[in-house]
């Protein structure tokens, strides 16, 4: 019998001029749940200036892609992603990444960011992840979510 052992990672990343990681929190530290199930993973940060939330998804082949964001109360997704984005992205406000019917094509490092929106801004950007996730499931039964 084969077993499949597959793991999401998730990352926080911190865009402004800041480098100051704890402005940014995902959460939960741990998830265990059953293959074809969902994982939702909260993002929210501290900072007044902030007012945009985006989730990006890098997979095994190293290639980044943005899957949405929360921004004026509201989830908006880019075309073709198949998970789901809800919250707000004001200081201290909940968005939400909800990743349904978890298989092998979920497996990959997940992004949550944080930014002040506005066209006119030129904004830079740090990593400081304080927390990384794996989301595994074991022979298609179990899946576990352990914080670092």
């Amino acid at each position: 019998m084969m077993i499949t052992v597959f793991c999401i990672t998730c990352h926080i990343i911190l865009v402004s001029g800041s480098s100051v990681s704890d402005d940014v929190h995902q959460i939960p530290a741990q998830i265990i749940t059953k293959n074809k199930d969902q994982a939702k993973i909260v993002c929210y940060h501290t900072n007044n200036n902030y007012d945009q939330i985006l989730w990006y998804k890098k997979d095994d082949n190293k290639q980044l892609q943005l899957l949405g964001y929360c921004y004026v109360g509201k989830g908006y997704l880019e075309p073709k992603v198949d998970v789901t984005i809800d919250g707000d992205a004001n200081k201290n406000e909940n968005c939400t990444l909800t990743i349904e019917g978890l298989n092998a094509s979920s497996s990959a490092l997940y992004f949550c960011a944080a930014r002040y929106h506005s066209a006119a801004c030129l904004c830079s950007s740090a990593q400081k992840p304080h927390h990384i996730f794996y989301l595994c499931i074991k022979d298609h039964r179990h899946l576990h979510l352990v914080s670092h």
